[in-house]
């Protein structure tokens, strides 16, 4: 499986100098402001700016100046140096960029590359994309035929992060969206109906499954009802139907704990050749019955044998139904966030006392907040 192995990040948001490992399943945690959702941001930012034209003006332009990217501003921080490592079935691919800001706010590339090194021979190839321009040049490289250029645009665009944040009455999952929408799930979920719909006429096994989810989750439920308008054909809604009873109750009528149930689960238990390279979630656990958190935590570990799971969590009986190695700590030090990974064999004797949630409520290895 393809997955992002390392992330070296300078001057991004409230990370100053960092080196992070990551597994096939990492769990971010940490207090308010700790910066776990800042490490995702910098994810779900890659994940458009390859996406999209134009990626980076738009992206800039939709979350502030490039103030609120450097860490404390231009004044303070010059530049944002990245690097993403990335494992693949040959070797070692990774894309290396710095991005400068400009004097109307924006950012540029002061410099932009790739590099892939194989792994039975070692032998390494650099592709260099130049530097002062606005856009990423990798998709003209990658349209121009270079191997490693396409590659390494294939598993950037392959990182997408979701938040489920917003489930309110007025939230857009709760209207109608196109039912062609359906290539893979929004971010917040705004074409969720397009996407069951999609599993119930292609996939019905998953369709089924995500069906039986919600009768342990949410008591008195049936199923869902999922067809396009018959006025127009091309809206669909999300509607379902209590156990025993003729009524259909609308999107509306969802609550909103089961309904960010349902879109997780929708993420997670999609078909094999849906999947991204990486699915990265940002707070699963708002909302959530802790048998509902448990069955999310069996939906991770299963969907991470086909693709790489980031989580950013404050819950610590979530944390409980993972293994140390997968856990990631964010702590706010001197202004600045350091992640760091568990050591493993310093946590053995403790965990045979305390589950890894309690140990963190105690601030045994960090991420909490000092009494």
């Amino acid at each position: 499986m393809r997955m992002l192995k390392r992330i070296q990040l300078k001057g991004w948001k409230s990370i100053r100098d960092q080196s992070i490992d990551l597994n096939s399943v990492t769990a971010i945690v940490g207090a308010n402001g700790s910066g776990k959702s800042n490490l995702l941001s910098l994810i779900r930012m890659f994940g458009e700016i390859f996406s999209s034209e134009p990626g980076m003006r738009s992206y800039v332009g939709v979350n502030g100046t490039a103030d609120s990217l450097l860490q404390y501003g231009s004044r303070e921080t010059k530049s944002i140096d990245v690097e993403l490592t990335f494992e693949t079935s040959t070797g070692e691919l990774k894309y290396a960029t710095r991005w400068i800001p400009t004097l109307n706010g924006g950012l540029i590339y002061e410099d932009e590359r790739i590099e892939f090194v194989q792994r039975d021979t070692c032998e390494s190839r650099i592709v260099t994309l130049g530097s002062g321009h606005p856009e990423t040049n990798l998709v003209e490289c990658a349209a121009g035929g270079d191997s490693i250029a396409r590659d390494c645009l294939s598993l950037l665009r392959g990182c997408r992060v979701y938040h489920f944040n917003n489930m309110s009455p007025h939230s857009d999952v709760r209207f109608a969206s196109n039912v062609e929408a359906n290539r893979f799930l929004f971010s917040e979920a705004n074409n969720l109906a397009s996407m069951l719909y999609l599993y119930r006429r292609k996939y019905p096994t998953t369709y089924r499954q995500i069906t039986t989810l919600m009768q342990r989750v949410m008591p008195g439920f049936e199923r869902l009802i999922l067809e396009p308008s018959k006025l127009n054909g091309t809206d669909i809604v999300l509607k379902w139907k209590q156990t025993s009873r003729e009524y259909e109750f609308g999107p509306h009528q969802f609550p909103e704990g089961a309904l960010r149930f349902v879109a997780l689960s929708t993420l997670l238990m999609q078909p094999t050749e849906h999947f991204p390279i990486l699915v990265g979630v940002d707070e699963p656990e708002i909302g959530l019955h802790p048998r509902a958190l448990e069955l999310f935590s069996d939906l991770v570990i299963a969907a991470s044998v086909d693709t790489q799971v980031m989580l950013a969590t404050q819950s610590s009986t979530l944390v409980d139904y993972f293994d140390p190695a997968n856990i990631l700590v964010a702590d706010r030090i001197d202004g600045a966030t350091e992640f760091k990974n568990l050591d493993v064999e310093r946590l053995e004797m403790w965990i045979e006392r305390y589950s890894l949630g309690e140990l963190w409520e105690r601030n045994y290895f960090g991420g909490g907040i000092d009494s």
